[in-house]
């Protein structure tokens, strides 16, 4: 509805014509229905969001001049969470190992990840929970200077909000995940109140309606709400990565 209004409004503004105004609105109906987010989907490759990702992740571990077996345990449990396959798992490894190795930046992965929060206005609060994850998996009071400056970055590109971002690494200092139970016993398909043969376009819908229930700008501060957003989000994560979805 806002799609069409917006729409109309600007055509009007731009040709001062009725006909404006109409293709204001068949413009708007678009936006409103998706068929934009659908197109951009449509052009990005099964498991395109696994390269920036697992990049990022190999550049923060990489950050304090060594990678030490926590952050390694770390992305593991990112990538079992995930529910990857062999295939999959074997991707991911590659573009992590980029990262730690220095062939890749983070300004760039930066980057690339923030075109999938056009269509998926969470995950950048799930991206940079794991690497806090990763960051402070060495047991630290802080992250390394340098993988603090990487975390904010991405933060500011990303449009995280200081308060979101203050309350994720404080959890993570305290050793604390955003999760409701663990990932191994959580079917995602239930979690968004969808059979396991569902198409993309009704989990997304499913997603959309759950997350907007438990999304930091309506659940405030609660700990439980922000634990039950993030296996929202972890659920649909793992349908994605087993459906190949991007």
């Amino acid at each position: 509805m806002i799609g069409k209004f917006v729409g109309a409004m600007l055509g009007l503004a731009l040709t001062r014509h009725w006909l404006g105004l109409l293709a204001g609105i068949v413009v708007g109906h678009a936006w409103d229905a998706g068929w934009f987010r659908r197109l951009i989907r449509s052009k990005r490759p099964p498991g395109a969001m696994f390269v920036p990702l697992f990049e990022l992740c190999g550049i923060v571990a990489r950050a304090d001049g060594r990678v030490s077996e926590a952050e390694v345990s770390a992305v593991e449990a990112l990538i079992a969470r995930m529910g990857l396959d062999p295939a999959q798992r074997n991707r991911a490894v590659i573009h992590f190992d980029r990262g730690r190795h220095g062939e890749a930046e983070a300004e760039t992965a930066i980057e690339e990840l923030r075109a999938f929060a056009v269509t998926d206005p969470a995950l950048p609060l799930v991206w940079l929970d794991q690497l806090a994850a990763i960051a402070l998996a060495d047991g630290t009071p802080d992250a390394a200077p340098a993988a603090r400056l990487v975390l904010e970055a991405a933060a500011r590109r990303w449009r995280i909000r200081d308060s979101d971002f203050a309350a994720i690494l404080e959890r993570r200092r305290r050793g604390e995940a955003p999760q409701a139970r663990p990932r191994t016993v959580a079917d995602p398909y239930a979690v968004l109140g969808v059979p396991r043969e569902a198409d993309e376009d009704t989990c997304r819908a499913a997603w959309r309606r759950a997350i907007a229930r438990y999304h930091p700008d309506r659940a405030g501060e609660d700990p439980a709400e922000a634990a039950r957003a993030a296996e929202v989000n972890a659920a649909w994560d793992a349908i994605r990565a087993e459906r190949g979805w991007s």
